[in-house]
């Protein structure tokens, strides 16, 4: 951690100097008052959220889970969280769809972070048609990455389809 650096040294003996001793303490006031940074902060001072002020960082501190280190493992168990990670993406579906009836392709998805525990990830398709039915799966999840499947109740619709995913983890 660094040290504030007076712009006046006193000594022991020398004569009170009222406009010297202010120099320092106004330095003292200047850097506690707006500009403390990262070398004036330790570590370890476990400083809480509320009082910093930090931009685009998810404020959850619990869930519900049956795994402190498995997301998707149902329960109601309520466990703390400590810097969580939101990731999201679109894919196109690129991969061809099986021959028959449901329609199916899959593709994996890498996280752009690797999690250190296993994510919940959660994916839905943009709108195709009103009258086609599509359903979208994810599966085989890990802490690098998931795999998306797209069934369609019609040909030629699968290949193309665009997804939307989002995973929460740690």
């Amino acid at each position: 951690m660094s040290q504030i650096t007076l712009p006046n040294v006193i000594a022991s003996g020398d004569a009170d100097n009222p406009t010297r001793d202010m120099a320092n303490w106004t330095t003292i006031r200047d850097i506690i008052n707006g500009n403390l940074d990262n070398t004036n902060i330790n570590a370890s001072a476990a400083i809480v959220d509320s009082k910093l002020s930090v931009p685009n960082r998810i404020k959850q501190t619990q869930r519900q889970g049956g795994s402190a280190t498995d997301w998707n493992t149902t329960g109601t168990t309520t466990r703390d969280v400590t810097n969580p990670i939101l990731q999201c993406g679109t894919i196109t579906m690129t991969s061809g769809e099986s021959g028959t009836a449901p329609y199916t392709a899959s593709v994996t998805v890498t996280f752009p972070t690797a999690y250190t525990n296993k994510p919940i990830v959660v994916a839905s398709q943009t709108e195709i048609s009103a009258t086609l039915t599509i359903g979208v799966m994810t599966g085989s999840i890990t802490t690098t990455s998931f795999q998306i499947t797209v069934n369609a109740s019609a040909a030629g619709y699968v290949a193309g389809a665009v997804v939307n995913w989002i995973a929460l983890g740690t």
